[in-house]
């Protein structure tokens, strides 16, 4: 399977897990519970991009991007749970930014197919 189809696999799946979730209400129960959210969040993005950053089939602007959120998660995560109010900002930010960062993957052209010739 080359990058193009994993893609194209890849939003399937998320379209379809994401429709099958309700939406969960604006406001957590308290900023503890949000804070453990985002953190949870940030940690599987956050291993989404090292993967990310070592797989060869990923272009290699994207694999460095990749490699600079985690060297900036790896950055905050000995704070998890203690960090200051910058290093929850930090989090939060990086968060956003891999959110933003991770469907630019799917607009990765595969390049044709060589011939044998």
């Amino acid at each position: 399977m080359d990058l193009l189809e994993s893609s194209a696999s890849f939003r399937w799946a998320f379209e379809s897990w994401q429709d099958s979730i309700p939406l969960p209400e604006a406001n957590m129960s308290s900023n503890q519970a949000k804070n453990e959210v985002e953190v949870m969040v940030l940690s599987d993005l956050a291993a989404i991009c090292k993967k990310l950053s070592e797989n060869s089939a990923v272009p290699e602007h994207l694999r460095k991007e990749a490699n600079e959120f985690v060297e900036e998660f790896n950055s905050l995560a000995p704070y998890r749970g203690q960090g200051t109010p910058a290093q929850h900002f930090r989090g939060e930010n990086l968060l956003v930014r891999i959110g933003r960062f991770l469907p630019r993957l799917l607009e990765v052209q595969a390049a044709p197919a060589r011939s044998g010739n």
